[in-house]
Parts: C-alpha cells; sequence; structure tokens
C-alpha cells in the first residue's frame, strides 16, 4: 500500500513539474517578446528623432547660410569697395599735397575720404566677418567657411544636434530587439520538449524534462547575455 502511494506521489510529482516549467518558460517568453517590443519602440522613436534632428539641422544650416552671404558677406564686400574708394581718395589727397596750388582740393578730397572712413567702420563694426582678421586670407579675400562654422557654433543647441548618432542608436536597438525575439525560437523549443515531457508517460519523460529545462536556461541566458553585450558596447 505505501508502495502505491508512493508511486502515486511520484506520478503526480512527474505531472506537476513539466506544468509548472510550462508556466515558468511562458511567463519568461512573454517577458523577452515584451522587452523585445520596448525595444522596438525605442528603435523607432530614436529613428523619428533622428530624422527630426536631421531636418532641425539641415533649416539651422540653411539659415545660417542665407544670413552669411545675404547680410555679412554682402556688408564684406560693400567694406572692401569702401576702401579701396578711401586708398584712391587718400592718394589723390597726397597728389593734392604735393602741388602747392593743391591745398584746397586735398582738403576736400580727404573731407570725402573721411565721410566713407566713417562709413566704412559703421560697416564693419556689424559685421564680424569683415571685422575680425581670423577670417581674411592671404589674398584678402574673406574666410567663408570658418565664419559659417562660427555662426553654427554660436548655437550650440543646434551645433551638438547628432543625427548620426540617432541613427546609430536606433540601428542597435533594433538589432537587440531582432536578437531577443530570435530567443523566443529558443524558448519554444523549450516549451515544446516540456509539453512532450508532459504527455509522455514512460521513461522518456525524464529525458525530453531534461532537455526542456537545458534549453530553457540556455535561452535566459542568452537573452541575459545579449542585455549585458547591448549596455557594455553603448
Amino acid at each position: 500500500m505505501t508502495t502505491n502511494k508512493g508511486c502515486n506521489r511520484a506520478g503526480d510529482l512527474m505531472e506537476t513539474v513539466p506544468s509548472v516549467l510550462i508556466a515558468v518558460v511562458t511567463v519568461l517568453t512573454a517577458a523577452v517578446v515584451w522587452r523585445a517590443s520596448v525595444l522596438s519602440s525605442e528603435a523607432t522613436g530614436a529613428d523619428r528623432q533622428g530624422i527630426i534632428n536631421t531636418l532641425k539641422a539641415a533649416a539651422a544650416k540653411a539659415e545660417n547660410l542665407a544670413y552669411l552671404y545675404q547680410q555679412e558677406a554682402d556688408l564684406a564686400q560693400t567694406h572692401v569697395l569702401l576702401q579701396a574708394q578711401i586708398d584712391y581718395l587718400r592718394g589723390r589727397a597726397d597728389e593734392f599735397t604735393a602741388d602747392n596750388k593743391g591745398s584746397a582740393e586735398a582738403a576736400i578730397v580727404n573731407s570725402e575720404a573721411d565721410a566713407l572712413l566713417i562709413a566704412d567702420q559703421g560697416t564693419v563694426a556689424n559685421t564680424p566677418l569683415a571685422a575680425d582678421t581670423k577670417y581674411r586670407l592671404e589674398d584678402g579675400t574673406f574666410d567663408l567657411d570658418a565664419r559659417l562654422q562660427a555662426i553654427a557654433a554660436e548655437n550650440p543647441d543646434l551645433a551638438a544636434l547628432d543625427p548620426e548618432q540617432d541613427f546609430a542608436q536606433a540601428d542597435r536597438l533594433d538589432n537587440k530587439a531582432l536578437y531577443l525575439a530570435l530567443t523566443v525560437i529558443i524558448f519554444a523549443l523549450a516549451l515544446f520538449a516540456l509539453t512532450l515531457a508532459q504527455i509522455t508517460k514512460s521513461r522518456i519523460r525524464l529525458l525530453f524534462l531534461a532537455a526542456g529545462v537545458i534549453i530553457a536556461v540556455a535561452a535566459l541566458f542568452t537573452a541575459a547575455g545579449l542585455e549585458l553585450v547591448f549596455r557594455l558596447a553603448a
């Protein structure tokens, strides 16, 4: 009688263990699917942010180019022309001064040059491209690329935009979600083995049970390893 009770208890245990393991593996599978879904959603968000930042960066660059070429470059050109006129008038004034009879003409020409100089000073004061010598090249032209970079740096928030980083983050999250989703296949194999352990009645049940446990543990470590690897690589 005792032997029969022991056999019944062992039989009940062998019926219960696979069911419990199936429930546990099912919960783990659902957790992995949920995690993969969250990662996929985050990847979509990073991809969307990359597109937004690309548009912002392009709009900021277009605005900076318009400002540089339509305002500063135009004023810098005016500065160059005024300087050429001033130099010419100063030269003419010197010629009149050299002639003892041309002092009056020299004064008139110098007054014209002074007026142009005042206008030029006002132009330069509002034009960093012309006022700052670091933007002047050896041939007398202006370094527009350097000035454009300086204009962009004046807005650190826009300068810090990095759409490529957002797209790279989206790719990493997509890959992580994909690999986690693939571990679901391993969990499915574990569930299949555990299901066979539940429905079989012979000693092979232990083989299916062991295989299911081993596969489930391997799937769990694989999922945890993927999380760790992607965190270290981030």
